[in-house]
């Protein structure tokens, strides 16, 4: 069976060093590309380069214009190798029209070791998948949301809630296993913010996206297509900018990734 991330994120080689990413609207929020569709087709074309080794453990990206373009151009660079970590840099350009930058990537990938010392912070605790509220489409949600499995376990949107957290029990609508796309997809579904702290709907665009996997790919392969907890805070809203904090757990609550964004808004 073949996926929806996996049809939408279909990336064609130019080069070694080029790709090409089609854009597909259903992974739009409203009139441009989502955050966590451009990330998983991103990750897509670094894997699929024939020098890739290792594991993702690090994606920082910028997002420097909405991307309406039909067609991405992927400009994929390795900065530098060392003995097991490698440094990659991916430039997003609109070739077909002006040729402007989109949205800029920085990535490391590397072989994981194990260590003696661990540590996992708790999963914080919330209302079990069934006292949910399950995220429907409606006319104020992004298009993509019809493609993820989404309840709400903590947070009352368009609210003016004690803290700007909320908790979400997620997976994927037609039942993906869940990979490192998945991840970076996942880390951007939570609501804005602004939507927990206000009564309102207050919109906000996303400046810079930085996730982090800690987990490895057999942690990973271990969810399957069960249901995940992802968490999202809010540690300050100031001079139309706010920050958002993002942890991803597995069921038995390990700790799998982290994401941390900075927005603006209006």
């Amino acid at each position: 069976m073949e996926y929806t991330l996996d049809k939408a994120t279909a990336i064609s080689k130019v080069s070694d060093e080029v790709f090409t990413l089609t854009s597909d609207e259903t992974y739009w929020n409203f009139t441009s590309a989502f955050g966590g569709w451009l990330s998983a087709g991103t990750l897509k074309a670094l894997q699929s380069r024939a020098d890739f080794r290792g594991e993702v453990t690090s994606l920082n990206f910028t997002f420097i214009s909405a991307v309406t373009a039909k067609t991405i151009t992927l400009y994929i660079n390795l900065l530098q190798r060392r003995r097991t970590m490698d440094f990659w840099r991916v430039t997003a350009r609109d070739d077909e029209s002006d040729g402007k930058v989109l949205f800029a990537a920085d990535i490391i990938s590397g072989m994981r070791r194990e260590s003696e010392l661990t540590y996992n912070a708790d999963m914080p605790a919330c209302k079990p998948l069934e006292e949910s509220t399950r995220l429907e489409p409606n006319p104020i949600a992004p298009r993509w949301i019809k493609l993820f499995d989404l309840y709400l376990g903590e947070g009352v949107p368009f609210t003016k809630n004690e803290t700007g957290r909320s908790i979400l029990h997620i997976r994927e609508a037609d039942g993906r296993p869940f990979d490192a796309q998945a991840i970076v997809a996942f880390v951007d579904t939570p609501m804005p913010r602004t939507f927990f702290l206000e009564e309102g709907l207050r919109l906000a665009s996303t400046l810079s996206m930085s996730t982090h996997i800690y987990a490895t790919e057999a942690d990973i392969a271990e969810v399957g297509t069960d249901y995940l907890r992802l968490v999202a805070d809010c540690a300050t809203v100031s001079h139309s900018l706010y920050n958002q904090e993002c942890r991803l757990f597995r069921q038995d609550g390990l700790l799998l990734a982290t994401s941390y964004q900075t927005a603006f808004f209006k």
